[in-house]
């Protein structure tokens, strides 16, 4: 994959996803460090992501004993708001207290099945934490989602983009950060996400912006 996608600025390499079933850090760190210089042969300078113990949870683990020799390696934190609560919270601040880079590659408010409520009772909260570099990926540029007619935004007020949710969620939102449909403001028994709407469309980048 390094070989296929080196001459790529914008492509990073997440390693060991998930380890669970008794993985521990040292057999990670282990594998981390058979693949990460085969990865540099290609590419010296793409952010490399390492998975850490019990589903990417234990940062705390490996800022122990993280890899060495090596610069642009962070590791991955998973987080559900419904279930972590302050236990992940806390194997992070420790982590970054031990100065960690950590990487959140998967995170969400509900329940860590999937399948679970988002949990409404968990306030907002400020952690203050100091960091070297934040990184906020939020796309090349914003497109008119009504160029798209295939996905019917201009004809459902409950066809939405992403940022658009994002705002639903949020607790200063118009919805105060419940979950619900516009047309009718009730709560949706299912939800399709389309991805990449327009990262693979043939139009000019013009036409897509006008």
């Amino acid at each position: 994959m390094s070989s296929l996608y080196k001459d790529y600025d914008n492509v990073i390499y997440e390693i060991c996803n998930e380890p669970n079933g008794g993985t521990t850090w040292a057999d990670v760190k282990s594998y981390a460090e058979e693949v990460i210089p085969i990865i540099r042969k290609n590419t010296k300078d793409a952010l490399i992501i390492v998975g850490t113990p019990t589903w990417s949870q234990d940062v705390d683990i490996a800022a122990e004993d993280p890899v060495t020799g090596y610069d642009n390696i962070m590791y991955a934190v998973h987080f559900y708001a419904a279930t972590h609560t302050d236990n992940i919270r806390n194997k992070v601040t420790t982590a970054l207290s031990k100065g960690l880079p950590i990487f959140v590659s998967e995170f969400s408010i509900c329940d860590a099945s999937g399948n679970g409520a988002i949990d409404y009772d968990q306030k907002d909260e400020i952690i203050t934490q100091k960091y070297g570099a934040i990184v906020v990926a939020t796309g090349f540029d914003m497109i008119k989602l009504d160029k798209y007619d295939e996905y019917a935004y201009n004809q459902s007020p409950d066809v939405i983009t992403s940022l658009e949710l994002e705002r639903i969620m949020n607790a200063a939102g118009p919805t105060k950060g419940h979950l619900e449909r516009m047309s009718d403001h009730k709560a949706p028994k299912k939800m399709v996400f389309v991805q990449c709407v327009g990262s693979r469309r043939l139009m000019k980048e013009e036409e897509l912006l006008l």
